[in-house]
């Protein structure tokens, strides 16, 4: 079960990140997906993160601070798919989820 954090802010680490209490280290994540929520009026994009340690998983939502690092942290630790935010992004009001990354 996804741990669903209510916009905590997400820190980047020398060797992680941090969300809220929860410390991950970018050796111990199995996977990262990302897929949009339809709040009826606007999307919430959201990054789902599996890894070795509880809680397991992270659902973390464009709303925290220090989302757009995260992202961008992560695509340079990870190989993610040629054009995965186009593809997570449009048709709106989908939730176009997609794996961007499961470890070997």
């Amino acid at each position: 079960m996804a741990s669903k954090i209510k916009d905590p802010p997400i820190a980047l680490t020398v060797d992680g990140f941090t969300a809220g209490d929860h410390a991950v280290l970018w050796s111990e994540i199995s996977s990262v997906s990302a897929y949009k929520l339809d709040l009826i009026t606007y999307d919430d994009f959201r990054l789902v993160i599996d890894f070795d340690n509880p809680p397991n998983r992270l659902d973390l939502s464009e709303e925290c601070p220090g989302f757009q690092e995260f992202i961008q942290a992560l695509e340079s630790q990870f190989r993610f798919p040629p054009n995965w935010w186009s593809t997570v992004a449009f048709p709106a009001f989908k939730t176009n989820e997609t794996l961007l990354y499961r470890r070997a």
